[in-house]
This record gives structure tokens, sequence and C-alpha cells, in this order.
């Protein structure tokens, strides 16, 4: 969570915008379009605009980047005026950078930073929150991994405990550290 809401900060720093919010994406092996949304972040005067959207609107900003390493829409009322942007544009917003985030070339997440007064972001400004939520988009995929391995080294362990409270064994017959009773009998090979 601190990953996440320190890339938004970054990203609304970087644009100058004055709201924005991250989802994750569970998207499985479901359909296009379907899945489970989360808020991982959110910040801003207008943050629950955001955080308020139907997950079906979500998922729309998802299939908008899919494809694209951003997507930036404002100055215009035509610019907004496509789904998934124009409820935003209903809500006051001028201005709307998607960025994806990945985990390889999977998409898990959608980083969105809008602004309710200015509508310009500098080329500079979207190639450096591209790889920042690139690299953002990497680290929260190590540390999803470095959770999952938690999980099956913890789940290694209580097989390889020894199964009687207070045994001395362990598996293969290994002594274990501190203890002065006899070995388990081996079986002998025929």
């Amino acid at each position: 969570e601190d990953l996440c809401r320190a890339a938004l900060a970054a990203v609304l720093d970087l644009t100058g915008f004055d709201s924005g919010a991250l989802w994750t994406l569970d998207v499985g092996a479901g359909p296009v379009g379907g899945g489970t949304v989360t808020v991982a972040a959110r910040r801003g005067p207008v943050a629950d605009v955001l955080v308020g959207m139907p997950d079906a609107q979500v998922h729309q900003l998802r299939e908008l980047v899919t494809d694209l390493t951003s997507c930036y829409s404002g100055g215009t009322d035509l610019s907004l005026a496509v789904p998934p942007m124009h409820t935003l544009r209903e809500r006051g917003i001028r201005g709307v950078l998607v960025v994806p985030v990945r985990d390889g070339w999977n998409l898990t997440g959608v980083l969105t930073v809008v602004s309710t007064s200015s509508a310009y972001v500098a080329p500079e400004s979207v190639d450096a929150i591209e790889a920042l939520v690139l690299q953002a988009g990497s680290r929260l995929a190590a540390l999803r991994r470095v959770a999952e391995l938690s999980g099956v080294a913890a789940h290694v362990h209580q097989l390889l405990a020894p199964r009687a409270a207070g045994a001395p064994w362990g598996p293969g017959g290994r002594r274990l550290q501190g203890s002065r009773d006899v070995p388990p009998a081996r079986p002998t090979p025929a």
C-alpha cells in the first residue's frame, strides 16, 4: 500500500493534477471487463469521484490502456466525451491521465490522475510517469511473489515439522538441536 500511495503522489507531483486513484485488478481467468477491483491508493479533493466509479467503468479504463503505455485526455469537451471519460467530465474534470500498471505483460492495475483546473501535461512528464509506473508495477509484482513464497515456505515448514509434539527427531531421522533421545529405527534394506 505504501508503494501505491508513493507512486500516486509522485505522478500527481509530475502532472500538477490535483487528484488520483490507483486500482489493482484481479482479472484472473475471467472475461474481459470482469474481475475484482480494489482501491490501492487515493489522493486529492476529487478522489472520491474516482473511487466512486462503478467497477465496470474502472474496467473500461483498463480496456482503454490495455495496448497503450498511457492515455491522456482533456482540453476540449470532445476529448472527454468518450466512455469512460464522459462521467468524469460531468463532474467537472478538465484533464485525465490513465496509466496501466503492469507485471511484465499482465495488466494488474490502473493509475488515473485528474485535474479540475488544468488539461495540459508536458510530454516529457508523461514519459517519466510511464517509466515510474512501470517500475512501481514491477516492484508490486515482486512484493506479491515474496508474499506467495512466504506462504509456501510456511506450508513446507509445517509439512517438515516433527509429527509428535516434542519429538526430538525431524525429517530423515535427523536429530533436532538440543535433543538427547535415541533416533527412530530405520527400516533395513531388503
